[in-house]
């Protein structure tokens, strides 16, 4: 493995990068954002990988590193895990073509929560329109009235009804139209309220079955797990270092976790670079890669880049 990062130039099955930022304005958050773009490029498999990350003060970050493309998930690119230490377990158990108990329910789960689609309504359009049309059928209303009543009092001063009979009559079939408009928007109306009311259905459908999804994909990662952890106890048994309590399951771990994810990893089948960040650890706890981690590096068989 050969890495690349501005005029530095580093190769090994382990490259130690710490330095970079702790002694320049290279974050270890944005190193390792970059170096784990890197190993794994958005463009596809291939030999050099580059990533270019930008610093808060503008510099850019160019980052080659040349090495095996990972064939295994995203989960396993660095330790400690991002997630959870047994969704990294569950993560490797996948990679090596195990099925939880529950991966058809949970598939047949996923595919029923697709085919739920929410409709858009918009029933403020509807309303408003239903508005809109009352409105101007009760103003029609109110001119046939005065109309009326204009054309009554012209009859008894003998005056000429004809312009007075005109206007109600045109106001008369304009407020017959508008009135057959009402009543078609109050029908939108309600089938716009109909159609909301199943969209709330449907959407109450995917919250609750979106529920049972994720109950699901945590019985399937709490299987996975226990079901890979007698292995990855035994490679941490095997380690020239001390790993910490390491329990009879996932759940009574109480070990160092970069080490956990290392051989976690290596039972994935993992071939390519692995990110190591460093955590915080107080001045007596020592790292147990310091010293050891090219013969870890070698016995799980991966390089190791840590950050």
């Amino acid at each position: 493995m050969r890495i690349h990062l501005g005029g530095s130039k580093r190769s090994g099955t382990v490259v130690d990068l710490r330095d970079l930022s702790e002694s320049s304005s290279i974050t270890q958050a944005s190193l390792t954002r970059a170096v784990t773009t890197a190993i794994r490029p958005e463009s596809g498999c291939q030999t050099v990988a580059q990533a270019r990350r930008r610093e808060p003060d503008g510099r850019p970050i160019e980052l080659d590193v040349d090495c095996i493309d990972p064939a295994t998930p995203t989960e396993l690119d660095r330790v400690p895990a991002p997630r959870s230490f047994r969704a990294m377990l569950a993560a490797a158990a996948r990679s090596r073509g195990w099925t939880a108990s529950v991966a058809s329910e949970l598939a047949q789960r996923r595919r029923q929560l697709s085919s739920l689609d929410v409709p858009d309504v918009e029933v403020k359009a509807a309303r408003r329109r239903v508005a809109e049309t009352g409105t101007d059928v009760d103003r029609l209303k109110e001119e046939i009235a005065s109309l009326r009543g204009e054309l009554s009092a012209r009859r008894e001063l003998d005056a000429a009804p004809d312009r007075v009979r005109e206007r109600l009559e045109t106001a008369t079939a304009t407020l017959a139209e508008t009135e057959t408009t009402h009543i078609a928007a109050r029908q939108e109306l309600d089938r716009a309220r109909r159609r909301g009311r199943a969209a709330r259905d449907i959407r109450e459908r995917r919250l609750r079955m979106e529920d049972e999804i994720g109950n699901l994909e945590r019985t399937a990662r709490r299987e996975l797990a226990r079901r890979l952890y007698p292995a990855v106890r035994k490679r941490l048994e095997g380690l020239p270092v001390t790993t910490g309590p390491i329990g009879e399951t996932p759940g009574e771990f109480r070990g160092d976790l970069t080490l956990a994810g290392l051989v976690t990893g290596a039972l994935a089948g993992r071939r390519a670079p692995v990110v190591c960040v460093s955590t915080g650890r107080s001045n007596e706890e020592a790292d147990p890669l310091d010293g050891a981690a090219s013969s870890i590096a070698t016995r799980l068989g991966y390089p190791i880049i840590r950050v």
